[in-house]
């Protein structure tokens, strides 16, 4: 029964990483078509920086769920299994926050009155753009160094046939679960969700001007912006969701050694195919 259930996890994982590079080959040509055109922007790095990630993590997860269903007998050694999900955990992180750092510098942009902040956060993410997408990755894959520590490299439970789910065993390794959805879930949701705030805000304060000066006249035109509001919710909406299943499945995965932590990578490949769905819709909107 649990063998069937990860092969079909295996089927759809391979159908969602089809979707996601579809939609990441799109958005990469679309930016490395506007760098020709002109000098890379902001949302070019940050979107291509994205792209790259998204389609080593599909590469990544599909090659761990391909030798879960394959290596039914245990066969493998317990290590490799770990820097696999190393890289699938340090990959995941890099996606949020890049997805967070794009929501952050669209929030910046939509600022319509002058706001000493956000013009400084603007004119900051403007100068270190290119440090900031090759240093998120580096921080990400450093913050899940502690996996070859913490992760229990014996476990794997013949009864099951489910070798590469390796929980944590230790008091110190919890903790450390603990602290990485901190840094992979919570943290990148709130900033999320204050940048999208601060953006329906000052598209009402600049609607409530725009109709001011025309004394109600004409309706104000809002089409980029509102495309930009509808992406950025969006992937809060979708992130939101996300968020509660993830934060089940490690529940499960790391006090309770579940089975259903084998759809941990399943799940993460269908939160980035949806999120990236949205960011191909809407990728041409906000270039500076």
């Amino acid at each position: 029964m649990f063998t069937s259930c990860k092969f079909n996890i295996w089927i759809i994982t391979g159908l969602l990483a089809v979707t996601t590079v579809f939609f990441n080959a799109y958005m990469f040509s679309m930016s490395l078509l506007s760098f020709k055109q002109k000098k890379l922007c902001a949302t070019d790095a940050i979107i291509m920086a994205l792209s790259v990630a998204s389609v080593a993590h599909q590469l990544v997860c599909y090659f761990w769920m391909t030798t879960n269903v394959l290596d039914s007998m245990c066969l493998i050694f317990q290590m490799p299994y770990t820097g696999v999900l190393l890289l699938t955990f340090s990959l995941k992180l890099t996606i949020t926050w890049d997805s967070s750092f794009l929501t952050l510098y669209y929030s910046t942009k939509l600022v319509s009155s002058p706001n000493h902040c956000y013009t400084q956060i603007q004119a900051a993410i403007l100068r270190h753009v290119t440090l900031a997408v090759c240093v998120i990755p580096l921080c990400s894959l450093g913050t899940c160094m502690p996996m070859f520590v913490v992760f229990n490299t014996a476990n794997h439970t013949k009864v099951n046939k489910d070798c590469e789910l390796l929980p944590p065993s230790t008091y110190y390794g919890h903790v450390y679960v603990a602290i990485y959805l901190l840094l992979s879930d919570l943290l990148p949701g709130l900033l999320m969700a204050k940048c999208c705030i601060s953006i329906s805000v000052h598209l009402i304060i600049h609607l409530r001007h725009m109709k001011a000066s025309t004394n109600g006249a004409h309706c104000p035109k809002l089409g980029s912006q509102m495309r930009v509001v509808r992406m950025a919710l969006s992937l809060v909406a979708i992130f939101t969701i996300f968020l509660v299943v993830d934060l089940y499945v490690h529940y499960q995965f790391a006090f309770i050694g579940s089975k259903l932590s084998a759809c941990a990578p399943a799940l993460d490949s269908l939160q980035v195919c949806y999120c990236n769905c949205v960011r191909g819709l809407e990728c041409d909107t906000g270039r500076s």
